[in-house]
C-alpha cells in the first residue's frame, strides 16, 4: 500500500513537471511569434527622407525658390528629417555643388540631417515629340528607395515639389499622422497636403537667400504681397512608407512636372489605402516662379503640351490594369477621404476624421482672401471643412474621440 502511494506521488510531481514545461514552451514560441507580427506600435524612430527632383541653381527662374525650400527641409525642421536627396536629370545643373554646401552647413551647426545628390541616367528621362524634356516619376521614387539602406518597412519617404518650403512641425504632424491611420491601417497610410501659394515678393532674391541661412523657421509670408491657400489640387507632397506603391502596382512611367500624375496617386491612395490631408495642419508654402524652364514656356500651354498627354494615357491604363470594374469618374485630387483637423488654435493638437469636400468656389476665395495665417489654426482648419469643435478640444476629449468611429485623435504632448 504504501508502495503503491509511493508509485502515485512520484507520478503526480511527473505530471505536473511536464505540464509546467508544456505552459513554459507555449508561452515561448507566444512571444516569439508576437514579435514577428508587425503591428503599427513597433514603428519606433522609423528614418524620414525627403526627395525631390530640383532644376537646379542654373536655372535663375526657380534657383532661389528652391534654395529657400531646401533650407526648410535642412534646417528648420523639428525633429528634423534623416536624409535630403536631390535627385538631378541635368549634367550641368549645379545640384551636386548645392548638395554639398548644404551637408557641409548642417554638419557644422550638428543638426544630423544628410544632404545628397544622385543623377538620373538617361533612362530616367522622358523626351516628347514636342522638345520638353523632364524626369521619369517612376525612377525619381525608386531612386530615392535604393538611397535608404539597409531597408526598413518602417522607412516613412516624403517626396515633395523642389520649391516647396515645410514648416517646423512637418516631421511631427506626419509622424502622428502615421500613428493614428496605422492602428486600423498598418502599412497602408499616405499623406498629402494643399499648398499655400506666396505671390508677389516685397523683398529682393538676396533677403529671401538670407532667410535661408536661419536656423528656425522665418516668417516667410510677410516677405510676399499675399499668401493664399491653393484649389484642392494642388498637393505638392506625397508622403508614405517604402513599399506601398508596389503593392499596389507601382508608379507608371510619369513625366514629372506635367500634370495627371498627382491625380492617379490621389486615386491609388483613396482606393488601396487611407489617405489623409494634412492641409490644415502643415502650412507648406509654395513661391511664386514662371514656367521658363519648360518647353511649353506658361502654365497653360504646358496643359496642352505632350508630356501632359502622355501622363493621362499612362493613368487610364494603369487604372485599367490596377482595378478594371472599379469605377474612378468621381475621384481626383480633392478626393480626399481623411483629414487632420485642428482641436487647438497652435495646431499642436489634432484629429484625423471624414474628410468634407470643400469647394474651390468665390465664396471660399474671399474667405481666403480675408484670412491672416496668424490667427490660429482652428479657423484655419474650417476653411478645409474641418467641423471639430475647435479650442474647446481637451485631452479629456479622448473619451469622445474612442467612442466615434469616424474619428481618432492624436494629442500631442
Amino acid at each position: 500500500m504504501r508502495r503503491s502511494r509511493l508509485i502515485a506521488r512520484r507520478r503526480s510531481i511527473l505530471i505536473s513537471f511536464l505540464l509546467a514545461a508544456v505552459v513554459s514552451l507555449a508561452y515561448t514560441c507566444a512571444v516569439s511569434m508576437t514579435s514577428q507580427i508587425r503591428t503599427p506600435s513597433r514603428y519606433t524612430n522609423p528614418r524620414f527622407t525627403i526627395f525631390a527632383c530640383p532644376k537646379g541653381p542654373n536655372h535663375t527662374q526657380t534657383a532661389v525658390n528652391e534654395e529657400v525650400a531646401l533650407a526648410s527641409w535642412v534646417f528648420w525642421l523639428d525633429p528634423p528629417a534623416d536624409l535630403v536627396l536631390l535627385i538631378g536629370f541635368e549634367s550641368d545643373s549645379g545640384l551636386q555643388d548645392l548638395a554639398r554646401k548644404y551637408g557641409g552647413e548642417a554638419q557644422r551647426r550638428e543638426r544630423p540631417t544628410k544632404v545628397k545628390y544622385v543623377r538620373l541616367d538617361n533612362e530616367g528621362i522622358i523626351k516628347t515629340s514636342d522638345g520638353d524634356v523632364g524626369p521619369n516619376l517612376r525612377f525619381v521614387f525608386s531612386t530615392a528607395k535604393r538611397a535608404v539602406m539597409p531597408q526598413s518597412e518602417e522607412d516613412i519617404f516624403t517626396y515633395v515639389n523642389a520649391d516647396i518650403v515645410l514648416p517646423s512641425n512637418f516631421v511631427t504632424a506626419s509622424q502622428r499622422s502615421f500613428s493614428i491611420g496605422e492602428r486600423t491601417r498598418p502599412s497602408e497610410i499616405v499623406l498629402t497636403g494643399t499648398r499655400t501659394d506666396c505671390k508677389g515678393p516685397l523683398q529682393s532674391a538676396e533677403y529671401l537667400l538670407n532667410l535661408a541661412s536661419s536656423s528656425t523657421y522665418p516668417r516667410l509670408e510677410s516677405s510676399f504681397r499675399e499668401c493664399l491657400p491653393h484649389a484642392p489640387t494642388g498637393k505638392d507632397y506625397w508622403i508614405y512608407r517604402r513599399e506601398f506603391w508596389e503593392r499596389h502596382g507601382g508608379i507608371p512611367d510619369f513625366m514629372l512636372g506635367r500634370f495627371v500624375w498627382d491625380d492617379y496617386m490621389a486615386l491609388v491612395a483613396n482606393t488601396f489605402g487611407m489617405l489623409i490631408d494634412l492641409s490644415p495642419v502643415t502650412f507648406v508654402i509654395h513661391l511664386e516662379h514662371e514656367y521658363g524652364h519648360t518647353n511649353s514656356r506658361t502654365r497653360n500651354m504646358l496643359l496642352g503640351g505632350e508630356g501632359r498627354k502622355l501622363n493621362k494615357r499612362l493613368m487610364d491604363a494603369a487604372w485599367q490594369v490596377l482595378a478594371p470594374n472599379r469605377d474612378d469618374s468621381h475621384l481626383n485630387l480633392n478626393s480626399v477621404y481623411w483629414r487632420a483637423c485642428p482641436i487647438n488654435n497652435a495646431g499642436n493638437n489634432f484629429i484625423v476624421e471624414p474628410a468634407a469636400t470643400w469647394a474651390h468656389d468665390a465664396a471660399w476665395l474671399n474667405n481666403t482672401k480675408s484670412f491672416p495665417h496668424g490667427k490660429g489654426r482652428c479657423d484655419y482648419g474650417k476653411l478645409f471643412g474641418c467641423t471639430t469643435t475647435c479650442g474647446i478640444l481637451t485631452r479629456d476629449a479622448r473619451v469622445h474621440s474612442e467612442n466615434n468611429t469616424h474619428a481618432t485623435s492624436m494629442l500631442m504632448p
